[in-house]
């Protein structure tokens, strides 16, 4: 079997590493199965460009960079709580977003206004 492409493949699977993910972890975020997530991961299946479209959302990376051979491009590094908390946000629906970008508002004006208090 030809692999799909192999740099992308292992770049899937250093997105994943980076983040400190499992494949379990990966698989339940992309609602897919572990033994899916391996084969992407080692180049024996294509992702469907929906899967692939939610792992750069997952991975903060844009297609392009876990497609093509630029390996120039700047990397975020998340650690496993920061992506929970920003998988929660994105699973809220448009109120609570809004609710949550305005408390986020009000913590920066207090921490640059020195105001710990409130905090």
């Amino acid at each position: 079997m030809k692999k799909y492409n192999s740099r992308a493949a292992a770049r899937l699977a250093a997105c994943r590493m980076r983040l400190h993910l499992t494949q379990k972890e990966v698989a339940e975020l992309l609602r897919n199965t572990n033994s899916s997530i391996s084969d992407f991961e080692r180049g024996k299946r294509k992702p469907s460009l929906d899967l692939l479209a939610e792992s750069c959302n997952i991975f903060g990376k844009d297609p392009g960079e876990l497609l093509s051979d630029d390996s120039s491009r700047v990397t975020l590094s998340l650690d496993r709580r920061e992506c929970r908390v920003i998988e929660r946000f994105r699973n809220s629906p448009e109120p609570g977003r809004q609710m949550i970008e305005t408390l986020q508002n009000f913590i920066q004006y207090c921490m640059t206004k020195g105001i710990r208090s409130m905090l």
